[in-house]
């Protein structure tokens, strides 16, 4: 089946002839904390199915948004990552979740969730702060949010999340995507959920709180 295009002379619709297919999107999200295994992408994106996940793997390959390579023994698996042209729509999908964030209510029990999605979209209201001050020039820390080891890339005040570890974090968080959600929302303070137990650091307790107030920051800093 040959791929629906707009038949459009215009930047828009040529960009949606390549990433406006329903999930496509997606898995560039997910790819974007790291390289995944076809079955990894099948687990974090319910409802995708193994057929329409391998077709739109093969048209994000086609389009040279991704690509696949063989991990070395023991792992010895495909895994996709994206191409140089697939992280160049990181502004764009950033974009998109800021637009999206407003939209986020409270998660419903019907509703499909997925610690590193809060993150993400924790750490794409950042990516349009003015130039940050210098405590925010670089920040590396973990985060193991609900359970799941998560992690995050400060540079200039902007953050990028990412699966596991960091190689080399300054402190570790441990909190739950609940108390995130209600220091957005500014129902409770940062030094409020942490005198309560909510939130527990370890490491550099005060870079731990930067990054903490840099994530729920209810506007762009002044």
């Amino acid at each position: 089946m040959s791929r629906r295009t707009y038949d459009q002379y215009c930047a828009l619709a040529k960009a949606l002839d390549v990433v406006g297919e329903r999930w496509t999107l997606l898995i560039v999200r997910e790819l974007f904390a790291g390289p995944q295994r076809f079955s990894d992408l099948l687990q974090t994106l319910p409802g995708i199915g193994n057929g329409l996940l391998a077709t739109r793997l093969r048209e994000m390959q086609a389009a040279g948004l991704i690509e696949s390579s063989e991990l070395p023994p023991p792992a010895a698996s495909r895994v996709y990552q994206l191409t140089r042209r697939g992280r160049q729509l990181d502004e764009a999908v950033t974009a998109l979740g800021r637009w999206g964030e407003v939209l986020l209510a409270a998660p419903t029990s019907e509703e499909h969730r997925h610690p590193l999605w809060l993150l993400q979209s924790l750490a794409a209201h950042t990516r349009h702060m003015p130039n940050s001050t210098p405590e925010l020039a670089r920040l590396d820390v973990d985060i193991l949010l609900d359970g799941q080891q998560l992690h995050l890339r400060i540079r200039s005040g902007r953050a990028m999340a990412g699966r596991g570890s960091h190689p080399h974090p300054q402190a570790a968080i441990t909190t739950t995507g609940e108390t995130l959600y209600a220091l957005k929302k500014g129902q409770i303070q940062v030094e409020g959920a942490i005198e309560t137990g909510q939130i527990e650091i370890r490491g550099d307790q005060e870079v731990a709180r930067r990054v903490l107030r840099l994530l729920t920051l209810s506007e762009p800093a002044a």
